[in-house]
């Protein structure tokens, strides 16, 4: 007779309280461990260093859109991760849409200002906007933090150049090769 009756006590019986297989109380418990167990369900998130990978899997193969939106991928799990700014900022300069890139560029320097290869980059982007005051100043910022780069030294040469300042273009191009 005890498995028979489950949960309904001698106590229960003679006091004609409801027992916990009653439908109301077996309602309101479940309703608790539901809501104990959705409050507990944390997100996944994925691993930024994979979703990068991916990125730049994307990017290697032309495919910017794709790349672009992988990159986002990452900074919604990491917003610090520079070199997904970073490799945004190529994606964008590479389909043209040099704004957007300039800003990709602008959030991983204000991340960490002292990257050479992004103030290069940003400068590039500049260049490539048409913009050759700012990036005759980001090619040198780039230049102060690593002037053993000779690309960097190119890069302020044209941009010198397309300035019509041909005599500094000049000493540029020496200190990132040659006379050639």
């Amino acid at each position: 007779l005890l498995p028979i009756t489950g949960c309904i006590t001698p106590k229960n019986m003679a006091d004609g309280s409801p027992s916990l297989d009653s439908g109301e109380q077996h309602h309101n418990l479940a309703e608790k461990y539901i809501a104990r167990f959705i409050s507990s369900i944390r997100p996944y998130k994925q691993d930024p260093y994979s979703l990068y990978l991916q990125a730049c899997y994307f990017q290697k193969r032309k495919k910017h859109k794709l790349a672009i939106e992988e990159f986002k991928r990452v900074v919604g799990v990491d917003p610090n991760y520079v070199n997904a700014y970073n490799g945004m900022g190529m994606s964008y300069d590479l389909l043209g849409d040099f704004t957007k890139a300039i800003d990709s560029y602008k959030k991983a320097i204000a991340l960490n200002p002292d990257l050479d290869y992004v103030q290069n980059n940003l400068g590039y982007s500049y260049l490539l906007h048409g913009d050759l005051d700012f990036a005759v100043e980001a090619f040198q910022k780039a230049i102060a933090l690593n002037d053993q780069d000779k690309r960097y030294h190119n890069n302020l040469g044209l941009a010198y150049a397309r300035k019509g300042r041909f005599d500094m273009a000049f000493a540029e191009f020496q200190l990132g090769g040659d006379k050639a």
